[in-house]
């Protein structure tokens, strides 16, 4: 697949996030897959599920579990898409905006998603960057 052929395929999976058709974004997996967020493992909280390494796409709805459990999204603000060099990665550049729901607080975070396609199209790697140490305080 092209490259400008992946970054519409993040933009359906995009969203599909914002329908909460998340069974159209597992579908859109490898069976094996490194889906994670970019945290340092010894921060104090960094073994919440939202932080966890999933290698299955069969446990990736864990991931949005814990997302939805812990945060109400109020949307994503893309602010720009580009390829890697080996053609099989698009990074996304984006403003997520949500309510935290132990707390009632709005939070909004500037990330990076990274993600790594096979040859047939499927996820085979996500990784979130984004200020881990703010994620994780706004969930104390």
């Amino acid at each position: 697949m092209r490259a400008d052929g992946l970054v519409d395929r993040v933009q359906n999976l995009y969203a599909a996030f914002d329908k909460g058709d998340i069974p159209t974004i597992i579908a859109a997996l490898a069976p094996a897959i490194d889906w994670r967020v970019n945290i340092d493992a010894s921060l104090a909280g960094a073994d919440h599920p939202l932080f966890r390494r999933y290698v299955r796409a069969a446990d990736v709805p864990g991931f949005f579990e814990a997302l939805m459990t812990s945060f109400e999204p109020k949307g994503m603000q893309v602010r720009g898409y580009a390829t890697t060099l080996d053609g099989h990665g698009v990074l996304v550049l984006l403003t997520e905006s949500y309510v935290v729901r132990k707390t009632g607080k709005p939070v909004e975070f500037d990330t990076c998603h990274h993600w790594t396609f096979d040859d047939a199209a499927r996820v085979v790697a996500w990784r979130g960057y984004t200020d881990s140490a703010a994620e994780l305080a706004s969930l104390r």
